[in-house]
């Protein structure tokens, strides 16, 4: 065995160094069946010659233990405190119109409502229910900036440069009243008017047209001997119709006295009256508007009536007095 022991076996050569130790000693070869193809080729037989298949394990390093906590921080001492404001920016509004002319403005216009008058429907000063009122002279004004003009000219276009506010829009927005327990919007063109369009920034302006509302009837009953009397705030409603959004600074009212021209006080009344006599009621009519109104006119003639059917069975003498 000494050659043999000399040589070094690697890779596939291990059958054939078997096979000449047994030819130098003489061992007596045994017939081996063929058992065919090999197990790499779905047989039982050996491997000699295959090719070698690689074999793949994963491995895994086992963590560490953490490491020392660190020390904790130095606390802060310096006093914080804040920045200086930064500069004041600014915006610029560009409005580009169909020739191309361009409007540059600081801000936009802005439209705050400052007075209107009310009037009654009769002229006596009365505001009775029943009747109608009429908003006229609405005054609006536009608190945006006042505008600084300076005009550049392009080949193409003109750049107005406006430092103040923008005017208000060129197409009319209307106004109606706000509609509420004793006010009703009349519908139609008699209950709405427009504001005026293009109000310069700082600038007022009046409305020409006038509104017409009406004063809800009185439907409570009335008591014996108290005179009738309301005061309810008006309120008047601006909306853009192309956004159908409100104003937002129309904010003043005015608040509405709502009474009848004359009162009727102090009746005398009859106990009893027997029949063929004659007997007399009186009462007092106090006029509250500066003159005698057809209202007035009217209530006498409702009293006259209610006592003339009672004066049917009995003769009645009927005295007033005007206060």
């Amino acid at each position: 065995m000494t050659g043999i022991r000399a040589q070094a076996v690697a890779g596939g050569n291990l059958p054939g160094l078997i096979a000449e130790v047994a030819a130098r000693y003489g061992a007596i070869r045994h017939q081996k069946v063929d058992p065919g193809a090999c197990k790499c080729h779905g047989g039982e037989g050996n491997c000699i010659g295959c090719d070698p298949k690689p074999v793949y394990k994963d491995f895994q390093r086992v963590a560490a233990p953490d490491g020392e906590a660190g020390l904790d921080g130095t606390p802060v001492v310096t006093t914080l405190r804040k920045g200086a404001d930064g500069h004041s920016g600014s915006v610029t509004i560009v409005v580009r119109n169909d020739n191309g002319e361009e409007n540059l403005y600081r801000s936009v216009y802005n439209l705050e409502l400052v007075d209107f008058d009310i009037e009654d429907e009769n002229g006596d000063g009365i505001f009775e229910p029943g009747e109608h009122l009429f908003i006229k002279r609405i005054k609006v004004r536009n608190t945006g900036w006042s505008p600084i003009r300076n005009y550049a000219h392009h080949a193409f276009r003109t750049t107005n440069v406006i430092a103040g506010g923008m005017p208000s829009p060129t197409r009319p927005i209307p106004v109606t009243v706000v509609e509420s327990d004793w006010f009703k919007p009349v519908l139609g063109h008699e209950g709405t008017t427009s504001l005026p369009v293009s109000i310069p920034a700082g600038h007022s302006m009046t409305v020409e047209g006038s509104i017409k509302v009406l004063i809800r009837p009185n439907e409570a009953n009335p008591l014996p001997g108290v005179q009738f009397f309301r005061q309810e705030d008006i309120v008047i409603n601006a909306e853009m119709p192309w956004l159908k959004r409100p104003l937002p600074h129309f904010e003043y009212t005015k608040t509405v006295d709502l009474q009848y021209p004359c009162e009727l006080r102090n009746f005398s009344n009859l106990a009893t009256l027997a029949q063929g006599a004659t007997g007399k009621i009186t009462c007092e009519v106090r006029e509250i508007s500066a003159h005698l109104s057809e209202q007035c006119t009217k209530a006498f003639r409702e009293v006259f009536r209610v006592i003339w059917s009672f004066s049917k069975l009995k003769t009645v003498l009927f005295m007033t007095k005007i206060l």
